[in-house]
C-alpha cells in the first residue's frame, strides 16, 4: 500500500471518527434517557407490586381478625366496613352473605349476592357462584324473573358451575309445578359429562318421587 492510500485511510478513518462524536453529542442523550426510563420503569414495577402485596396482606390478616371474632352479624357488620383490593371484593362479598345466612334478615344475603353476581367486572367464577348461591338460597326474596335470569348465567356452556345450576334449573321447574318438564331435564342432566355419582343419586330419587321413571345412566 502507497503512503498516499494510507493517508487517505487515516483521513477517512478520521472522518468517521469525528462523525460518530457528533452524533453521540446530538443524540447521546435520547439513549440516556432510554436507560433512566427502563430502569425507572422497572423499579416502579417492582414498587407496585411490593404496594399490592402488602395490601392484600394486611387485608388478610383484617380479614382472618373479623372472622376469628364475635357473632356472625358482627362479622358481617365489620365485612361490610373492611376495604378490600379490587380483586378481593368478590371474595368479601361471598362472605358477607355466608355469615349472614343463619340470620334473620335474608335481605342482607340477597344483597350482598345480587351484587356480586351483577358485577359484569368481578371474575366470572365469583359471579357464578353468587348467582348460584343466590338461586339455592334465596327463596321467595328472589323474585321468579331474576331468579330465571340467574339459571340462564349460570348454565350457559362452559360455566364453571354449569351441572349444578341445572339441577337449580330442575328444581325450579318443580317450584312452578311444570313436573313433566321437570322430569324430562333432570333425565337429560343424568346423561351430562361431569355429573357427579352423588348428584345422579338425588336426580334418580326427584324423578321416582316426581312419578317419572329415570332413564339408564352410566354409574359414576
Amino acid at each position: 500500500m502507497s503512503d498516499t492510500d494510507s493517508f487517505i485511510d487515516e483521513v477517512n478513518e478520521e472522518v468517521q471518527r469525528d462523525r460518530l462524536y457528533g452524533l453521540i453529542r446530538r443524540y447521546g442523550w435520547i439513549a440516556i434517557l432510554l436507560v433512566f426510563l427502563i430502569v425507572g420503569g422497572a423499579s416502579w414495577n417492582e414498587y407496585r407490586k411490593a404496594q399490592e402485596r402488602a395490601q392484600a396482606e394486611a387485608f388478610g390478616d383484617s380479614l382472618m381478625t373479623v372472622l376469628q371474632s364475635g357473632e356472625p352479624q358482627a362479622q358481617a357488620t365489620a365485612l361490610l366496613g373492611l376495604e378490600a383490593p379490587e380483586e378481593a371484593e368478590p371474595l368479601k362479598q361471598l362472605l358477607i352473605a355466608a355469615t349472614t345466612a343463619g340470620g334473620d334478615d335474608s335481605s342482607a344475603v340477597v344483597a350482598a349476592l345480587e351484587t356480586l353476581a351483577s358485577n359484569a367486572d368481578a371474575p366470572r367464577v365469583y359471579r357464578d357462584l353468587a348467582a348460584l348461591k343466590l338461586v339455592a338460597q334465596g327463596g321467595e326474596a328472589v323474585p321468579a324473573d331474576i331468579r330465571e335470569n340467574l339459571i340462564a348465567q349460570i348454565t350457559v356452556p362452559g360455566a364453571p358451575y354449569r351441572v349444578l345450576g341445572l339441577e337449580q334449573q330442575v328444581l325450579y321447574l318443580v317450584e312452578q309445578g311444570k313436573v313433566d318438564e321437570a322430569i324430562g331435564e333432570a333425565n337429560t342432566l343424568l346423561q351430562e359429562t361431569g355429573v357427579s355419582a352423588g348428584l345422579q343419586q338425588r336426580l334418580a330419587q326427584l324423578i321416582v318421587a316426581l312419578g317419572g321413571e329415570p332413564a339408564p345412566f352410566a354409574i359414576r
